[in-house]
């Protein structure tokens, strides 16, 4: 909770008012797939990032009249070092997550980037409140 609720908290607490001064802005958060699904054995990152939705959707709420937008991200099985880690010898694991992404394949580090780029951008002027699932079609169902 410290450090994905309460610390993105302070951080946008810390950047709202100069947005708010502008009269326009974004602010991105990172959500996760732990925030769409129940899944097992991280009930803590769960809870603080579900949490984090909450204040994705209210700060979005109170910065629109003040031509603020407030997003999210929910990234996806993601190719990076750490992924690779926990998935190294496990080729069971590695199929089983696989069969569940409708694009059957790991994204990029840039996947997420182009999501955070087009929500950010004059694109999305008219988008805010939403979490973005950067997955592969995981989140769309089985």
């Amino acid at each position: 909770m410290q450090t994905h609720l309460l610390g993105a908290h302070a951080l946008t607490r810390a950047v709202l008012p100069g947005t708010v001064g502008r009269k326009s802005g974004s602010i991105l958060f990172t959500a996760s797939m732990a925030t769409l699904f129940g899944i097992p054995q991280v009930i803590a990152y769960s809870a603080a990032k579900s949490a984090y939705l909450g204040m994705v959707r209210t700060l979005a709420t109170e910065g629109s009249s003040r031509r603020v937008r407030v997003n999210a991200i929910a990234p996806g099985w993601i190719e990076t070092p750490m992924l690779r880690k926990a998935l190294a010898g496990d080729k069971v694991r590695t199929r089983k997550i696989l069969s569940r992404a409708p694009m059957a394949a790991f994204g990029s580090p840039a996947d997420v980037g182009w999501a955070a780029v087009c929500l950010c951008s004059p694109a999305a002027k008219f988008v805010t409140g939403v979490v973005l699932p950067a997955d592969g079609g995981v989140s769309s169902g089985f």
